[in-house]
Order: structure tokens, then C-alpha cells, then sequence
């Protein structure tokens, strides 16, 4: 049968860069092509139509100087022939998603390789890959590796995840030149490395048991969540640049005072540990006093920026500190803390997080029992969303300073039994949610500015004040499972109501006013008149 008939048969299936898949064969149809993709095609065999010579005398021998791109995943390739160093110009080889378990010498012939991508097989040794000169990119994920890979010196992107490696003692040669290393889901009990430019590194999901001895004065990203670490040692506050310190899911007891020297430190992450305190302000002071970290901390710093000018982050605070000839403040750009699943007790009025610019704090899940403790959140001006639920807490600590405050979530915090007045009067606040606690009183004297979410569910609320629900942004409003007798008549003027619940409140009346109404835009009112409630 002709190629035409089998293409209009629908036995040919073209593919990119002038290979074609046929029921049987597959077939080379431009001897100039530069990118070769076969992917998810079932192949077993590296397609040997690459390296010999085509037998239909019309057709010149394949130019493998012409081809860039490999691309051969998701296939079940177990070998990679020695031919392949005829590819002399290759820049990109994608193996991944193969049953691969030996890649031969050969491959070092591939001067011009940038690109290698060799991950989800079954390679248990790798061979030195000095041969790479111009090699870039590394991914050699999900396979049996039980040691780190001999990577060329100019390697920039190292990807290591889901092996079986144990141990990482050095880069090498790499060392000078890699940005970014993932070494997670491995069965890593040490880490000790030295990196020059290294900016991320991932180690979550191993066995570490103490903090990784990482010399990387550019390092911005650490991520050592699901690990065994009970302890911060003080050589963390060497990497200045660090912006992002991932701590969950480890068994650390306290934060140490060392992170006072991470200035430029933005997300923290510490929850689902045994954390039973906060350190103080006078404890990172008296860190920083007692290893030398005043003027000299400050030049080190100006440094690191000058030679990381293309990742400086700016703020606010520190800008106008800088701008007064004042030191850095401690914290002073950090904006999210996660804190919730520890057995904090309390968050005191001198913590390590106050006059910083904290937006996101997560308090919740932990057994925090007295408002006294709670006076830190005043030294949160910025505060902008506030998680305290499943805790122990009686009462709403004060959080009047905290003028930003837009989400209040109290889920679950079955001592509380009032919402104080000046809980509405904070002028950003527009999501409040108080769902199974035992609210029975709320004292409010008017409207919330931007209140446009109220969760009471689950309380044993009996009225609901008429300031509360006059609100000229209320949007949704939840009340269902309480003891409610009658809705205030002020409801009628909620514009804005678009959801309304009210379900489980046996002794709910219908307010005066309120009956089916088809040209009346506010859809609640008709939600009322389903629920068959009795005429008040």
C-alpha cells in the first residue's frame, strides 16, 4: 500500500521533526530535521532509523548534525545505544518515563548537551558526566540512585528527588555554579555542602535529624519540612538572603534566637511541631550582642546585597530605617508565619514578632488558654488575617491596633461566649467567622464598615443585634443552629444580603414585612418565605 492510501487509511500517525509512526515501522521522512519527538508511543527500542542509512535509493543518509532535540519519554526504552554520540549537536535529550537502567560512556560525546532529562527510570549508578561541558539542566528524579551523581563543573539545575541517596557530603565541581538543588524524598540522614550561588534548595520528606551544615551565602529558599530536626543552630543566621525557611512537620521544641539575623526573611513556616514558646525580643537582642552582630552584621549585609543586587527586596520599614541612618529592625520584612499544631500557650507582648510587618499569622490548634498572653497581636499593625481557631481562649484578646485586619477566624474556640463592640468597629474587616463556638451575646453599637461576611453557625445566639446586620455590605450571613426567636427588622435593609442561613432555629418567626415578593431583587427574602417559617 502506498504512503498515501496508509495516511488516508489512517494506519500513519505523523510526529513532530519528520518521523512518522506506521502499524509497523517508523520511518524518516526529512533527513534535515531538528527536533525529533516520539512520545507516549510504547516504543521498547531506541528508534534505530536514527543511525543508519536509509535503503529507498531517493534518500541521502540522516544529517545527524542537523538534530537539537531529543525527545523520547514516556515510552519503555531500557537502553540507550552507543550511536548516540553521533548526535554531535545535540542540546536537549528527554529519556524520562523510560525502564532505563545503564546510560553508556558514550553520552559524554555530547559536547554542545545542555539539557539532559533522564528522570522516572531505574538507574541505580550513573556515569561520571564530566564529558558535558555546556550541560545546564539535570533531572534525574524517581529513580535508585544511592549516591550523588559526578555532575560537569558548570551544572546549574540539579534535580535528585525520590532516589535512595543517604548521604550528600559536597557538590564538587559544581559547586560554583549550581542555583538550584532538589534533593527531596531521599533517605537523607546528613547534608554538609558548600555552595557559592546556590539560591534554592529542597530537602523535605528525608530522615535529617539535625539542621544541614549549608555554607550558601546566596541561599533564598529552604525547604526541610517532613524531617526528624529537633534544633536551629546558630550557623543558621548566616544565610542572610534567605527569604523563604520552611520548619514543618519536625519535632523542634523551640525557634532559636538565631533567625533574629535573617533580615530578609519573608515567609516562616513552623507548624506541626512541639513548639511551647515564643522567643523574645530580649533573646534575639541578646543574640545578636552577644555574636558581634551590630555594624559589622549590617556591612556583611550591604555586601551580600551589592553582589545579589538582581534578587534585592525592598520594604517599607527597612527602607525608611536605612533612610535614618538607623540598624535594621529584627523581622522587619517577614509576612507570614505559620504557627498552628504546636503547644503554644500564649503569644506574648515582647515576641520576636513585634514592629514587624507580619500579615498572615496562623495560631490555630494550639492550646492557647489565657487573653493576657495574647497582648503580642497588638504589636502587629499590619496584621491583615488572623486564624485563632481550636484554641483554648475565653475571651477576644484586644486587636484594636491591628487597623488592617480583614479576616478574624475563630473556629471552634468553644470558651468564647461574647463578641465584643470594638470587634466591629475595625475599619478593614470583612470576613468574621465564629462558627461552633458559644456566642451568646454580641455587643455591637453599628455597623461594620466592611463587614461583608458573618459566620455564627453552631452557637447559642438568641438574637441578632440590629447595628450588625444593618450593614451596607453585608453579602452572607450564617446563623443556622442557634436559638434565634425573631430577625431584627433592620434585615430589610441588607441591599447587598445575597446569602442567608438560618436553618435549625425551631422557635425562628418571620419578621413583619417579609412575604413573596417577584420583583423584589433580594433573593433572600423569598429563601425566608421557603422555609416556612411562622408569621411573627
Amino acid at each position: 500500500m502506498s504512503r498515501q492510501r496508509e495516511k488516508r487509511a489512517g494506519k500513519t500517525i505523523p510526529n513532530v521533526g519528520g518521523m512518522h509512526r506506521s502499524k509497523h515501522r517508523l520511518e524518516i521522512q526529512d533527513v534535515f530535521c531538528k527536533n525529533v519527538c516520539l512520545t507516549n508511543l510504547q516504543l521498547r527500542d531506541f528508534p534505530h532509523q536514527l543511525f543508519e542509512k536509509h535503503k529507498h535509493k531517493k534518500h541521502r543518509p540522516f544529517d545527524f548534525a542537523t538534530i537539537n532535540t531529543i525527545k523520547l519519554s514516556s515510552n519503555k526504552i531500557s537502553r540507550i545505544p552507543a550511536q548516540i554520540s553521533w548526535c554531535k549537536h545535540l542540546t536537549s535529550l528527554d529519556l524520562s518515563h523510560n525502564l532505563l537502567n545503564h546510560v553508556p560512556e558514550e553520552i559524554n560525546d555530547l559536547g554542545h548537551l545542555e539539557e539532559l532529562r533522564l528522570h522516572h527510570n531505574k538507574l541505580a549508578t550513573l556515569v561520571p558526566l564530566c564529558g558535558l561541558p555546556r550541560l545546564r539542566f539535570l533531572d534525574l528524579g524517581v529513580n535508585r540512585l544511592t549516591s550523588m551523581p559526578v555532575c560537569p563543573n558548570n551544572i546549574e539545575v540539579l534535580i535528585i528527588k525520590a532516589n535512595q541517596i543517604r548521604v550528600i557530603e559536597g557538590l564538587g565541581a559544581c559547586q560554583h555554579t549550581l542555583l538550584s538543588l532538589d534533593a527531596s524524598a531521599n533517605k537523607l540522614t546528613a547534608v554538609s555542602l558548600v555552595a557559592d550561588r546556590l539560591e534554592t534548595l529542597c530537602l523535605h520528606v528525608n530522615q535529617l535529624a539535625t539542621f544541614p551544615d549549608i555554607t550558601a551565602p546566596c541561599l533564598q529558599e529552604l525547604n526541610l519540612k517532613h524531617n526528624s530536626i529537633v534544633e536551629v543552630p546558630s550557623s543558621v543566621g548566616e544565610l542572610r538572603l534567605l527569604r523563604v525557611l520552611g520548619l514543618d512537620r519536625n519535632r523542634l521544641v523551640r525557634i532559636a534566637p538565631h533567625v533574629a539575623r535573617l533580615r530578609r526573611l519573608v515567609t516562616l513556616r513552623l507548624e506541626h511541631n512541639r513548639l511551647g514558646s515564643l522567643p523574645t525580643l530580649a533573646e534575639l537582642e541578646h543574640e545578636e550582642t552577644a555574636g558581634g552582630v551590630g555594624a559589622d552584621d549590617a556591612a556583611a549585609t550591604k555586601g551580600a546585597d551589592a553582589a545579589t543586587a538582581a534578587h534585592h527586596v525592598t520594604s517599607t520599614a527597612t527602607a525608611a530605617d536605612e533612610a535614618e541612618g538607623r540598624p535594621p529592625r529584627l523581622l522587619a520584612r517577614l509576612r507570614d508565619v505559620t504557627l498552628h499544631h504546636n503547644l503554644l500557650a500564649g503569644f506574648p507582648e515582647d515576641n520576636v514578632f513585634a514592629e514587624s510587618e507580619v500579615a498572615t499569622l496562623d495560631l490555630s490548634h494550639n492550646p492557647l488558654d489565657r487573653t493576657g498572653h495574647m497582648t503580642g497581636l497588638r504589636q502587629l499593625p499590619a496584621l491583615q488575617d488572623l486564624n485563632l481557631s481550636h484554641s483554648q481562649i475565653t475571651e477576644l484578646p484586644i486587636l484594636t491596633p491591628c487597623v488592617r485586619l480583614e479576616q478574624l477566624r475563630l473556629v471552634n474556640c468553644r470558651k468564647v461566649r461574647a463578641l465584643p463592640a470594638w470587634l466591629f468597629e475595625l475599619p478593614c474587616l470583612s470576613t468574621l467567622n465564629a462558627e461552633r463556638c458559644a456566642i451568646a451575646t454580641i455587643d455591637c453599637d453599628g455597623p461594620g464598615r466592611a463587614l461583608a461576611t458573618i459566620d455564627l453557625r453552631h452557637n447559642a445566639l438568641k438574637q441578632l443585634p440590629e447595628a450588625m446586620v444593618a450593614s451596607p455590605v453585608l453579602a452572607t450571613l450564617l446563623a443556622s443552629d442557634n436559638d434565634l426567636a425573631d430577625l431584627p427588622f433592620t434585615l430589610l435593609e441588607a441591599q447587598r444580603l445575597r446569602h442567608l442561613g438560618l436553618v435549625g432555629n425551631p422557635r425562628l418567626s418571620r419578621p413583619p414585612g417579609v412575604g413573596r415578593t417577584a420583583s423584589d431583587p433580594r433573593p433572600w427574602l423569598k429563601m425566608l418565605e421557603d422555609m416556612e417559617l411562622p408569621p411573627k
